[in-house]
């Protein structure tokens, strides 16, 4: 029997595999649950490997129309998805512990220490932070949604305007 189907399996576990290593860093490091524990990640590289699996097994499959090409390509494909698995891997769970403590680094409540840092002219400038201002978690992302919220109604005022091109 000659089978001439294209081989999905192994091309959606490369895909997710790389979809699961970035979408780390570009969506699941902004909320605690997931960043300080991948469990979502795992969950879609496990689905990306048993994709890769099934798409190796049928690339060595004797009745493929291309024997000798479909192994290379499915070995080198299924190579390149799990090495993204373990560079994940290797990057989370033993890269980051090889990081130093940040000793220096204000704890939660502390105020924020002065410090001094070359303007574009080149003069040194002290900044101070500002009177019974104290680190706080979550600030930072509570200015940058902030930010966004104020950026998407802008956007909706400038669709509603329409032609007129105005603020309201």
């Amino acid at each position: 029997m000659n089978i001439k189907r294209f081989n999905w399996p192994l091309l959606a576990g490369l895909l997710l595999a790389v979809a699961a290593f970035l979408t780390y860093f570009s969506i699941f490091v902004w909320f605690p649950i997931t960043r300080d524990f991948p469990w979502v990640n795992l969950l879609i590289f496990a689905v990306a490997s048993l994709l890769l699996v099934i798409g190796l097994r049928r690339g060595f499959a004797a009745e493929r129309p291309h024997p000798t090409r479909s192994k290379i390509i499915s070995a080198i494909v299924a190579a390149l998805g799990f090495g993204i698995f373990a560079l994940f891997l290797f990057g989370f769970f033993v890269f980051a512990r090889w990081l130093p403590a940040s000793k220096g680094a204000p704890r939660v409540g502390q105020r924020a220490p002065v410090f001094t840092l070359p303007d574009a002219t080149g003069k040194p400038r002290v900044f101070e932070p500002a009177p019974d201002v104290a680190y706080e978690p979550g600030r930072a992302e509570r200015c940058v949604a902030g930010f966004l919220q104020r950026l998407l109604v802008t956007f909706v005022q400038l669709r509603v305007a329409g032609d007129r091109t105005q603020f309201r």
